[in-house]
């Protein structure tokens, strides 16, 4: 499935059930500098992020985020779905499994780099966490009316599978502006 062939129908449904996520307490911050009431989410890492952060995940380039706007972006059902499978809780378990509890996040660029680029707070023996099975097609979520549809293909995805990466660079639309890198050291 690509973003064309979303129906204005599914798209208010994943609307929705991305509002209901957001007001989930775990989701109420940005997952990397704790600012309030995100409304941007990186589809591949499963986090939501403000607008700050987003910038700089864009710049980190897509093979490490890909960034979508919560209400202005079309998104693909298996996108939902991994979003509703992980979440910046789940999510900042991995990638800050180590942080230290008072780490500075007022260079936030070096920061975003260092979690996400140098992995530098995954714990050194973890592997990526295993997502609950997620469903392929239709959201599965319990916030919106109409929940799961039996007999939907079930899949387990983990954080750096290749599958959703894999979609999402097929869907991802030419970039014609020029934009800024950010290089992390």
């Amino acid at each position: 499935m690509n973003k064309a062939s979303v129906s204005k129908e599914l798209d208010a449904k994943h609307a929705k059930i991305l509002e209901g996520l957001l007001k989930l307490p775990e989701n109420r911050e940005c997952a990397d500098c704790r600012s309030k009431a995100p409304r941007w989410a990186s589809v591949n890492l499963g986090i939501f992020i403000c607008m700050q952060c987003s910038g700089i995940h864009r710049s980190l380039g897509v093979h490490i985020s890909k960034v979508r706007s919560t209400t202005l972006d079309t998104w693909l059902p298996e996108q939902i779905a991994f979003m509703e499978s992980l979440g910046n809780e789940k999510a900042n378990h991995y990638w800050e499994k180590e942080l230290p509890p008072n780490e500075d996040r007022s260079e936030i660029e070096k920061f975003i780099c260092a979690k996400y680029e140098g992995k530098k707070w995954v714990a050194k023996d973890a592997k990526q966490p295993a997502l609950e099975l997620v469903e392929m097609g239709t959201s599965s979520n319990k916030l919106v009316e109409g929940g799961a549809t039996s007999g939907m293909k079930l899949r387990r995805h983990s954080l750096e599978e290749a599958v959703l990466p894999t979609r999402l660079a097929e869907d991802a639309p030419p970039v014609a502006r020029p934009r800024t890198v950010i290089i992390c050291i």
